[in-house]
């Protein structure tokens, strides 16, 4: 049986997703296929209909389209809908199921790297969609602080209320001291992506670029002076399995450094 899975987003021609899902249905020895759907608002019920009628088994959603997608699905995974958002649907008996499994590729990634959260001090920078997840995760740990940084303190404020986030404050990227040295840094913002502002001198024990570049470090990484630094790659093909496994209704042993040497 043929198994068609994809993923829909904007803009979308720099994703890897189809080499990572390719990987595990080869690794697997299952006969399908994945591939990427660039869409525009206007076309998400098209797509989305393109999809049940072709039997795909499940697809991928990626940013703008992450929240948006919640109007068009019959029913939510618990998490997906504590974080009000979705990256994975699941097409069951004509039913649209959305799940989040990017928390479970930043929860594979603290525990690859060996990272403890417990009596940190931890600074997130950003304060959009794609910490969402992340902020769902730590607020289930006794770090000793969170600092978000983020253009917008508002913003900041209004996403660590919506999560019940305890022991927070929430700076400016001005105000933010960048002299001292924290125990982890978190960068879940545009910094590094061309065009983005990229923050100087910044110190800490841990620093974690949610963003990846699979041939060199990410900007992000470059600057900031570190005893253990780590991209999101892990995060995402971590995300990527969980999904899979959504979809196929089975999980299967992964090695994730034989995967990312694939890629």
């Amino acid at each position: 049986m043929y198994k068609n899975f994809g993923l829909i987003g904007k803009p979308i021609s720099h994703s890897i997703s189809p080499k990572i899902h390719n990987i595990f249905l080869y690794l697997n020895r299952l006969n399908g296929g994945y591939c990427c759907f660039e869409v525009e608002d206007s076309q998400l019920a098209d797509i989305i209909d393109l999809f049940k009628k072709m039997h795909f088994a499940g697809f991928n959603v990626t940013l703008p389209y992450k929240e948006i997608i919640i109007d068009f699905l019959d029913d939510l995974d618990s998490d997906a809908e504590k974080i009000g958002a979705v990256n994975t649907v699941k097409i069951k008996d004509g039913k649209l199921i959305g799940y989040n499994t990017d928390i479970f590729g930043i929860r594979e990634t603290f525990k690859f790297y060996n990272v403890g959260l417990g009596g940190k001090v931890i600074v997130v920078l950003g304060a959009g969609g794609a910490v969402r997840g992340l902020l769902y995760e730590l607020k289930n740990h006794d770090y000793e602080k969170l600092i978000i940084v983020n253009r917008t303190v508002e913003k900041g404020f209004l996403i660590a209320e919506e999560f019940g986030i305890k022991k927070y404050t929430v700076m400016d990227i001005k105000s933010f001291d960048y002299s001292k040295k924290y125990d982890i840094i978190i960068n879940g913002s545009s910094a590094g992506i061309s065009g983005g502002v990229v923050l100087w001198d910044l110190k800490a024990d841990v620093a974690f670029d949610m963003q990846y570049d699979l041939d060199k470090k990410t900007i992000f990484l470059e600057k900031v002076d570190c005893k253990k630094g780590f991209d999101g790659i892990l995060m995402l093909v971590g995300q990527a399995y969980k999904a899979f496994c959504i979809w196929n209704d089975f999980d299967f042993a992964i090695d994730y450094n034989e995967v990312i040497k694939m890629l």
